[in-house]
């Protein structure tokens, strides 16, 4: 099922690009601004007004928050203590 929850989110990202583009420069923003930690629900929060206060038809759904985080980290090791992560449970 793991899998499946992964390709899940492949297909929601490559449909909804808006989002990981504006999760990846508000959580690099941060960074630059010195914040050593910060949770992946806030950023995509502001992700989600921002795409509302613009009007974009997409809805950001919070089941990917987790992915949205681990991919910014395998795209920015160096930062991989910004997030903290927990062991997914599948039921």
């Amino acid at each position: 099922m793991e899998g499946s929850l992964r390709n899940d989110f492949s297909q929601y990202d490559m449909a909804n690009p808006i989002i990981w583009e504006m999760f990846e420069k508000y959580a690099l923003s941060l960074i630059d601004r010195g914040v050593e930690r910060y949770g992946s629900k806030g950023i995509i929060e502001v992700v989600r007004y921002n795409i509302k206060y613009q009007g974009k038809p997409v809805s950001v759904n919070n089941n990917f928050t987790p992915d949205y985080a681990r991919k910014f980290i395998a795209k920015y090791p160096d930062h991989k203590n910004f997030f903290e992560f927990r062991v997914r449970r599948i039921s």
